[in-house]
């Protein structure tokens, strides 16, 4: 759900660490299923919020130099180079009720935590 922008960075870039093991997952994923080489620890989670959008944008950010292979094809990484690897939207009841509409689904029943931060929506064909 919508929320000042402060929650929404805090949750998306803890201190504890939370959110960086998914973040990485997808690098750790790739070397297991397609054979890449990529390094874990050559990459920083960062993610940003954009109020614009309505989104949390998450990337994986290159510590230094580096070079990974991926099915054969080379890839190279500068210093600081950020690679996009999710978007989270987040939204209020009435723009999600639009969404669904406008992908022929309804919002059947919705439910919410007790601060309104995070909802569940059952959608039914429209």
């Amino acid at each position: 759900m919508q929320k000042q922008a402060s929650i929404i960075h805090a949750a998306y870039n803890d201190v504890a660490g939370v959110t960086v093991a998914p973040t990485l997952n997808v690098l750790a994923r790739l070397n297991r299923g397609i054979g890449s080489d990529f390094d874990l620890e050559g990459f920083v989670h960062r993610a940003k919020y954009s109020g614009l959008a309505g989104r949390i944008e998450t990337f994986l950010v290159s510590r230094r130099p580096q070079r990974a292979t991926i099915d054969g094809q080379v890839f190279d990484f500068a210093q600081d180079e950020a690679m996009q690897v999710e978007y989270s939207r987040k939204y209020m009841d009435e723009g999600f009720r639009a969404w669904a509409a406008g992908a022929g689904l309804r919002v059947g029943h919705a439910w919410n935590d007790p601060r309104g931060w995070f909802g569940l929506r059952l959608l039914h064909a429209a």
